[in-house]
């Protein structure tokens, strides 16, 4: 019984929730591993490539809203110590104000990689960044 109300009370709370945009420095499109750490790129265990999107549309009630566009791609580590990646971020802030980021990031491995308790690396981001 008490994990039924349990339960029901997530549902309800869910339901009931709203949510509220935030201005576009506030957007938490940094939390993007790359972004925040270039000595991520590329450290997962999968074997695959990760790619990532994420498009905000802040403040549609004014005439001009906040649209803020990010993509992002990481490969996993070649030869067990490289990890490379790369984003492309674009914010319009009204009109008024236009940043434009393509950034490559890669990683190196410096400790054992087969190693699962502390791992080491060092990471180094190049590219160019347009403000009007």
């Amino acid at each position: 019984m008490k994990k039924f109300l349990f339960t029901i009370t997530i549902i309800w709370g869910c339901a009931i929730s709203t949510t509220h945009a935030q201005d576009a420095q506030f957007s938490q499109m940094e939390n993007l591993s790359q972004v925040f750490n270039p000595a991520t790129t590329g450290i997962f265990n999968e074997n695959d490539i990760s790619l990532a999107a994420a498009y905000r549309n802040q403040w549609s009630s004014l005439s001009s809203s906040i649209n803020s566009f990010l993509l992002s791609f990481e490969l996993p580590p070649f030869s067990e110590r490289w990890g490379v990646g790369a984003y492309l971020k674009n914010t319009d802030e009204i009109g008024l104000i236009n940043t434009f980021s393509f950034i490559a990031s890669g990683s190196y491995i410096i400790t054992d990689p087969r190693n699962t308790k502390y791992l080491i690396s060092a990471g180094l981001q190049v590219g160019f960044i347009y403000k009007r």
